[in-house]
């Protein structure tokens, strides 16, 4: 039986990797969920990196470090006219060291590069999931090619690296220093990635004055990279707050907003206040309700501190943090990938309420799968059905959101007892 599951799941990982291969050699993945990234401008009268059609995100950011290496600031959108990036560099100062590379090899540079960061990923979620049944198995494929990953796939934003950079935390044992070095060089790329200091209250190794003591060296460290980088810090949360995301790309609460705010129903400057309101008092009143049905795998000793539970720990406290206080393009969804194994494992526990959310979100990925494309090629200011299936999406974050700050409010106060001994 073990060697037939693993012979199914080696079908489903290579059969994987060719559909990705597909869709991206046939120009699939362009007329489908992911638009070609240089046709979201009007007018590109600038420099390309490369003649590779793909990657966009990743090319943009070896463009800056050309144009820093240059003497521009990339920061104050000096390289507008002679390199082609629309705005204000929006990630750290680190990036742009990043090697040149010569021109004759950017394209192989690029599809080398990517691929093997896209391969990593594919067989990272099947090991993360580890299916043992055909149903486990087509979950991969969800989570691989829902219109979300896809888009995460193509433009090798650097969100798939914080991803794996996330798995690879969780997964080293006891490496605590080389695990302080990996979460400062991913805040050194983006800031978000702050919130994985949580981590090391997972360290069931660890005892409480090594947790703080680990906490206080990494916080310290990071305040003396944005102190040392205060000036970029404050231009690039500026651009941030500036910058409204399409809505069709949204992952936030903001954009629940926007649908309110259209329909007139209600003073747009109190929308944000009372949604975060409802949203708390709802998740409470679920967290109430449900909490002796949440509390009692999350409990046993054995699933507690096993990886997947710190993955899913540090994944939904990302997820909640990101969808409420920020706007973000909604490939940051792929931590819902660090959310579901632990969502499978605790529902084979009988675990009502996991298999509640596990089912909402496999239910709007394959709800994207299958009406993405409408919303993607339509004008969604004028069609009504696309206009009705981009709410669908919107409304069904919230409410993964709601029940993901439910199991939170639980596993952040257990985690909470264990790290002071604190025992009812």
């Amino acid at each position: 039986m073990i060697n037939k599951n693993k012979r199914i799941q080696n079908f489903f990982l290579i059969l994987s990797l060719v559909l990705t291969f597909i869709f991206f050699y046939t120009g699939l993945i362009h007329d489908t969920y992911v638009p070609f990234w240089k046709d979201s401008f009007s007018v590109w009268p600038y420099k390309f990196y490369s003649e590779f059609k793909y990657f966009g995100d990743t090319q943009t950011i070896f463009l800056a470090a050309e144009c820093h290496k240059a003497g521009f600031d990339v920061f104050l959108r000096e390289c507008l006219k002679d390199y082609g990036i629309k705005s204000g560099h929006a990630y750290g100062r680190s990036l742009l060291y990043l090697p040149l590379i010569n021109e004759n090899f950017k394209s192989s540079f690029l599809l080398i590069y990517g691929s093997v960061l896209i391969s990593t990923f594919i067989f990272i979620v099947f090991k993360l999931i580890n299916p043992k049944s055909i149903y486990e198995n087509i979950i991969c494929l969800i989570l691989i090619f829902n219109p979300t990953t896809l888009l995460l796939f193509e433009r090798l934003n650097f969100d798939l690296i914080i991803f794996l950079s996330l798995v690879l935390i969780v997964f080293l044992k006891r490496k605590y220093v080389l695990k302080i070095l990996i979460k400062f060089l991913v805040f050194s790329f983006k800031y978000y990635p702050l919130i994985f200091i949580i981590n090391f209250f997972t360290e069931n190794e660890l005892g409480l004055k090594k947790k703080i003591f680990y906490s206080f060296l990494l916080i310290v460290i990071i305040l003396v990279l944005v102190y040392l980088s205060l000036d970029d810090f404050s231009i690039v949360t500026s651009e941030h707050i500036s910058f409204g995301w399409n809505i069709r790309y949204s992952f936030s609460l903001n954009a629940l907003l926007r649908i309110i705010d259209h329909l007139q129903i209600i003073d747009k400057d109190i929308i944000k206040p009372i949604l975060i309101l409802v949203l708390f008092i709802f998740s409470t009143i679920v967290y109430i309700f449900f909490n002796k049905k949440i509390k009692a795998p999350l409990q046993k000793e054995k699933y507690f501190y096993y990886p997947r539970a710190k993955l899913f720990f540090i994944s939904t406290n990302l997820l909640i943090v990101l969808y409420v206080f920020f706007d973000n393009n909604y490939f940051r969804e792929v931590f819902f990938i660090g959310v579901v194994p632990y969502l499978l494992i605790i529902n084979n526990e009988k675990c009502f309420f996991s298999k509640i959310c596990l089912s909402l979100i496999l239910f709007k990925y394959f709800f994207m799968i299958l009406f993405w494309p409408k919303v993607m090629f339509s004008d969604i200011s004028r069609n009504f059905i696309a206009q009705s299936i981009l709410s669908a999406k919107i409304f069904l974050d919230f409410f993964i959101i709601l029940l993901l700050i439910s199991f939170v409010l639980k596993i952040n106060l257990i985690i909470f007892k264990k790290t002071f001994n604190i025992y009812n």
